[in-house]
């Protein structure tokens, strides 16, 4: 990602966030500009909640709407053609657009935290381990589709540690590593590279004797460097595949829940000596 550039997610959030600020202070409802421009509202709505980028036309018909000034609208173009600008993912699979929103705020986040309840994070996954559990939440999947899902968390990983992340915490619950899929090798491997982790990244386990806890699903809290908007939290579907994003108030919510578990969680030194030593309870092959 070139400097200045807070990839598609990032910049089309802006962009809406922009264009509900600047349709507010003309005085303008969603009705009353849908009506002007000839639209449905709702297409006003996924112009504003950044669903769909608007053209260039469109977007210098709102912006002559607005009476938006022309070094603003200057920005607002920009921001339009970073958000058009496709992510590193597009052209390695169809993915969800929950999983090309998860991508996006990766390739833009500053600081990301991580807690996981049932699996090692993806960020953090040898692909042998990537490769049993994308068999395991869906059985059904075709062998091209598993080995598309493990290049895509081998990508992640070198596109995270790889760009503008400058700090990445995961918090892992000692469940995850409990239910590890396949044989000594593969848990053994997959310890190894917990052990050694990448050089902006802490690791911490939640151990069972932590007792109970306020995270009761997954998720992952990204800081972004923009004072618009600061930080995002996408949270993890379950069975139904629906995950969400979460930004503005409902993120403090997130931030109280984080800090109850670091106080829980093994410091990273302690979770060096505990992964250690499940190490030495796997027989090697």
């Amino acid at each position: 990602m070139t400097p200045g550039d807070d990839g598609p997610v990032l910049s089309g959030w802006l962009l809406g966030n922009a264009l509900a600020n600047a349709r507010k202070a003309s005085g303008e409802s969603v009705a009353s500009i849908a009506r002007d421009l000839g639209v449905h509202p709702q297409t006003v709505r996924r112009w504003e909640n950044a669903e769909v980028t608007p053209s260039v036309l469109v977007l210098r018909g709102l912006c002559a709407h607005y009476g938006v000034a022309s070094d603003k609208q200057d920005e607002l173009e920009e921001l339009r053609e970073r958000a058009s600008r496709p992510g590193w993912w597009n052209g390695s699979g169809d993915w969800p657009d929950a999983t090309a929103e998860l991508l996006g705020m990766e390739m833009a986040a500053v600081r990301i935290r991580a807690w996981d309840l049932t699996a090692i994070p993806g960020l953090l996954q040898t692909p042998e381990y990537a490769r049993q559990v994308i068999q395991a939440v869906d059985p059904s999947v075709s062998p091209p589709r598993v080995d598309s899902g493990v290049e895509l968390r081998m990508g992640r990983q070198a596109e995270v540690f790889g760009g503008a992340v400058r700090e990445a915490v995961f918090m892992i619950d000692e469940s995850a590593l409990a239910r590890m899929p396949g044989g000594p090798a593969l848990r053994r491997a997959q310890i190894a590279r917990l052990l050694v982790p990448p050089p902006a990244a802490t690791i911490q386990v939640m151990p069972f004797s932590a007792g109970p806890h306020p995270a009761l699903g997954s998720f992952m809290a990204f800081d972004f460097d923009s004072e618009v908007i600061s930080a995002g939290v996408f949270v993890e579907g379950s069975v139904t595949g629906r995950s969400r994003v979460e930004t503005g108030a409902a993120v403090a919510r997130y931030e109280q829940v984080w800090a109850w578990l670091q106080a829980k969680a093994l410091t990273a030194k302690q979770t060096t000596e505990f992964l250690e030593k499940m190490m030495e309870g796997i027989a090697p092959q």
